[in-house]
């Protein structure tokens, strides 16, 4: 879908997903389009390696569960991030 009707400004991915994890999705991405936002999902009560998270090309990462308002913080982050780009 990325490379048919994209790019987009932005992503908002699970991490957990049938065939392919965030992580992998983030690299994929960021290789076609090195400025689009990757925000990660994050199901699991375990925090996640930072330099992990940075290496993979994600911009941001929410913790389930969340609500509309975090989002939309944590998208206006990330379009900040995009910006300075």
């Amino acid at each position: 879908m990325f490379r048919e009707q994209g790019p987009f400004d932005a992503i908002l991915s699970d991490l957990g997903m049938p065939g392919i994890n965030g992580f992998e999705l983030a690299r994929m991405i960021k290789k076609i389009s090195p400025k689009t936002l990757i925000v990660l999902m994050i199901g699991w009560s375990a925090e996640l390696d930072p330099k992990k998270i940075r290496e993979s090309g994600i911009d941001r990462a929410i913790n389930k569960p969340f609500d509309v308002d975090q989002v939309l913080q944590l998208m206006q982050e990330a379009m900040a991030i995009r910006e300075q780009m």
